[in-house]
């Protein structure tokens, strides 16, 4: 089924307004009415715009008044027009948001500060570990050192104190020992002494054989008559001086002889006959 189509009227010719008079001055009754035109067709929109170079920083807080431009937009075709600027801002001060965007990039510093603040002193506080570090470690080398001298000194002296008592030991010993040989040499001297007489009162001479003397004296003076065997004869003490006699010679005194018998019966003998 074929459909039917309507037909379309055709626009109707809008009326060209001068927009200049015939001495070519400008025409504001025309310009008025094209203005009243475009607003009964699409509606005057008014604009308020602010030129690029006298926008300030949106850091400043200096307040700025800007220049308001009337704009109007047709939508006829053929005419050509600005597009509108967006909505009027006023720069007087931050919005809120960059309010607090500042305040917190303020706090992100202040907080960096603190951060290099704290990293300096870290790193200072391991610069002082590694030195105390390093000295630790020159205590531990030296308590090493002072131990093991301790323990050099701990085995000396146990070797000198093993020593001493050893030495002490022999000292003990040797002490007894010299007592014993002591003892044996006072019972040889007393057996020595027991071959020995001495005589006294026998005159002394220059020269003179004090065996020789022991022997006359035991066969003429003691009778005996069988002959006495003297090993040793010899008289006891220095020799001294004597007194002086009238004829100024001095006389000496006479020392002890000291006779030692090999037969000890004739020691004896020899003794009984004085006694």
């Amino acid at each position: 089924m074929e459909q039917k189509t309507r037909p379309t009227k055709p626009p109707a010719k809008r009326k060209r307004v001068q927009s200049k008079s015939s001495k070519g001055a400008l025409d504001s009754s025309a310009i008025l009415s094209m203005s009243q035109t475009t607003s009964s067709n699409s509606g005057s929109c008014n604009f308020s715009a602010t030129l690029p170079s006298q926008i300030p920083n949106p850091f400043s807080v200096v307040s700025q008044q800007p220049h308001h431009y009337q704009f109007q937009q047709s939508t006829s075709p053929g005419m050509n027009m600005f597009p509108p600027p967006p909505s009027s801002y006023s720069y007087s001060s931050p919005p809120p948001w960059m309010a607090e965007l500042i305040k917190k990039v303020d706090d992100l510093g202040t907080k960096m500060n603190s951060v290099d603040d704290i990293k300096s002193s870290v790193n200072s506080i391991d610069s002082k570990l590694s030195q105390m570090k390093s000295d630790v470690d020159c205590l531990v080398r030296r308590v090493g050192d002072m131990e093991g001298s301790q323990q050099f000194i701990s085995q000396s002296f146990e070797k000198n104190k093993s020593d001493v008592e050893s030495i002490a030991t022999e000292m003990v010993e040797l002490r007894s020992i010299n007592k014993e040989i002591s003892d044996q040499l006072e019972t040889l001297r007393c057996e020595n002494l027991r071959d020995n007489l001495l005589f006294f009162g026998v005159e002394e001479g220059e020269g003179e054989e004090c065996v020789d003397i022991i022997k006359n004296i035991c066969s003429t003076s003691l009778s005996i008559s069988e002959p006495v065997e003297i090993s040793a004869a010899y008289r006891m003490g220095k020799k001294g001086v004597g007194k002086t006699n009238s004829d100024n010679t001095q006389t000496t005194k006479s020392r002890p002889i000291v006779a030692k018998f090999m037969i000890r019966q004739q020691r004896d003998k020899v003794r009984k006959k004085f006694s």
